[in-house]
């Protein structure tokens, strides 16, 4: 038995989907980052490929470390939405929960911050 009982095409559509709202996600929450504390991306990060550029170092440190959290993500969602003799949920759902959860994510960690 398959890991999740669904065409392929389905399954591919919420795990890019939703690693793509977390890469997106990743991206611009370093964008701005980057803004406040440059230094985080330059000083306190391993250097990459000789880049110097702040906003273009976190740029690539965004996309890099969402893969593994977006796609586990992703696969995770797309089983506990699809499989199973429950009805399946559609993917628009899962897309439109996962795009709420990551904006409720960055209003808090925003909260967190005024209040820091």
């Amino acid at each position: 038995m398959p890991l999740i009982a669904e065409r392929r095409d389905i399954t591919y559509t919420i795990v890019i989907g939703v690693w793509g709202m977390v890469a997106m996600y990743a991206i611009l929450h370093d964008q701005y980052i980057v803004r406040i504390a440059p230094e985080h991306f330059t000083k306190y990060h391993p250097p990459l490929w000789d880049i110097g550029n702040p906003a273009l170092l976190a740029l690539i440190y965004a996309a890099r470390s969402s893969l593994a959290p977006g796609l586990l993500w992703g696969l995770v969602l797309a089983r506990a939405a699809r499989h199973g003799d429950l009805a399946k949920v559609p993917v628009k759902v899962v897309l439109k929960g996962s795009a709420i959860v990551i904006l409720l994510t960055e209003l808090l960690a925003a909260v967190a911050g005024l209040l820091a």
